[in-house]
């Protein structure tokens, strides 16, 4: 008698246990190379935040009305306006961004991205801090002399300081003075101006040391500096410049909290003018105002005119005072529509160009 078994054939058996072991392997490859996708694009993510590029990158800030919070001239007779000048700013990475950040600026109309050497050279960022810190000292100072004299006041030098706001990358003196300091003196010489730093240096052969004092955060350090040879004559490798203290006739306080830099120069001067004027010089409206201010009141290029320009449009100001030469920059980044864009090169051409 035939013996029909089960009904099931060995050899299908055989078949499903390979197919479910296939089944298996394949949903086991399928698992580690998700891990291992995942696993890289966790590598690629953590490189994009991690990762930092040489660049800085310079987007729009704000537009800042200039009113009593900010400069306050208490005892004197000040005069109420409406309208008002608005200083511009931009805000600059203080760090080497991200791979990731750089990426997000690439693609943003607004934002300008600068190699790093070009901004600051080879300084790091908290020298080029401390040299902006100075410079907006400068900017407030020379704001003040440059409105008093334009009002008829006498404003005398107190003294002077002489500030490093250069150094070379390759030069001698590069890893020992910094953006910032203050040389205090040259072989035991006292400094009275960047001319005199020039003279001292110049009167060593190159291969010889020159022994400076400089003032950096508040300590005074000796310095010991061998020069190189340039043009036959000892050479440092920096660029210096005179920073004077005055005596001023009128006490104008300004307060720009942690804004740094020379470019709010020009903003300051007519501020002030207009607190100390009966006369409204902006005629009622919200100026928007950039460029540095030398004492004689001769305006000087600033940095981030196009980011400056777009603070300048979304803050509604009417009008917009920039140096020559920057004009056609701010006009560019924003098509100007409704805001005037007005090259100036004068505090005097600034405050003609508000009477129109």
């Amino acid at each position: 008698m035939a013996n029909l078994g089960s009904g099931v054939d060995s050899a299908s058996v055989i078949s499903e246990e390979s197919s479910s072991k296939r089944l298996a392997r394949k949903r086991l490859g399928l698992i580690i190379a998700g891990a291992i996708s995942a696993m890289v694009i966790m590598a690629i993510f953590i490189a994009l935040i991690v990762v930092r590029v040489p660049y800085v990158i310079i987007a729009p800030g704000s537009a800042t009305l200039l009113d009593k919070s900010i400069i306050q001239i208490p005892d004197n007779k000040t005069y109420p306006h409406a309208g008002g000048v608005l200083y511009l700013t931009v805000r600059v990475s203080d760090g080497d961004p991200s791979v990731l950040r750089w990426l997000l600026a690439k693609v943003d109309d607004d934002v300008s991205i600068e190699p790093r050497e070009e901004v600051i050279g080879c300084a790091t960022y908290s020298e080029s801090d401390r040299l902006n810190e100075a410079l907006m000292d400068q900017a407030q100072n020379s704001s003040r002399v440059a409105a008093l004299t334009h009002l008829g006041y006498t404003v005398g030098v107190s003294s002077t300081t002489v500030y490093v706001t250069n150094v070379g990358c390759d030069d001698p003196a590069f890893g020992k003075l910094q953006l910032g300091d203050e040389i205090v003196s040259i072989d035991g010489e006292v400094l009275n101006d960047a001319a005199e730093a020039k003279s001292a240096v110049q009167t060593h052969a190159p291969g010889e040391i020159v022994e400076l004092i400089v003032r950096r955060d508040e300590d005074e350090l000796p310095v010991s500096v061998k020069l190189a040879e340039k043009e036959g004559m000892g050479y440092l490798g920096i660029f210096a410049e005179t920073i004077n203290e005055w005596q001023f006739p009128v006490d104008i306080r300004i307060d720009t909290d942690r804004v740094s830099g020379p470019s709010a120069g020009l903003a300051f001067s007519l501020a002030i003018i207009d607190e100390l004027s009966p006369e409204n010089i902006t005629n009622g409206r919200r100026v928007a105002v950039t460029g540095s201010i030398r004492p004689d009141g001769i305006v000087e290029p600033v940095g981030g005119v196009a980011q400056k320009a777009i603070a300048a449009r979304a803050s509604g100001a009417k009008m917009m005072l920039v140096p020559k030469g920057e004009a056609k920059i701010a006009r560019r980044a924003i098509e100007e529509g409704e805001l005037k864009v007005v090259a100036v090169d004068s505090l005097t051409e600034a405050l003609a160009a508000l009477k129109k």
